[in-house]
């Protein structure tokens, strides 16, 4: 028995010395993996990514503000031009609550493309109102 354990143990760390790691190895997962990455990393740095990454800062950045006008109502009465962009932001909130409550239902992956197909001028928020072609189109033009 005590034969067998050392010859064990001699196995493991002549197989350790000599084995290929296989993170190394090029059809290995984890390559296939890094590859992946590397490819949505590319796809993601596209221009109409950037922009819709873009658009989405703007909804967060009116939403902040929304939040200060709100604040600020407890405090003072809103100008007209105030209350038109928060009620502006609250349907803008609203539409972009309801798009992720059809994404997170079962199967909303599958049926978001079809409810934006038909119902995109009513559920996209006020930032995504422009389509992400004509956009990409006119920052070309002015580079």
């Amino acid at each position: 028995m005590k034969l067998i354990f050392e010859n064990w143990r001699g196995f493991l760390e002549e197989k350790s010395e000599n084995s290929i790691d296989e993170l190394t190895l090029p059809f290995s997962s984890q390559n296939k993996m890094e590859k992946e990455i590397k490819k949505l990393e590319k796809e993601m740095s596209a221009e109409e990514h950037i922009s819709a990454w873009d658009k989405i800062k703007q909804e967060a950045r009116e939403t902040k503000e929304a939040w200060h006008l709100i604040k600020t109502y407890f405090v003072r009465d809103l100008s007209q031009d105030e209350k038109t962009a928060l009620w502006r932001q609250m349907k803008d909130l609203a539409k972009g609550t309801t798009l992720a409550a059809i994404f997170a239902a079962p199967g909303g992956t599958l049926l978001l493309p079809f409810v934006l197909k038909y119902l995109k001028s009513t559920l996209l928020p006020s930032a995504f109102a422009n389509p992400l072609k004509e956009e990409i189109k006119d920052h070309k033009a002015k580079v």
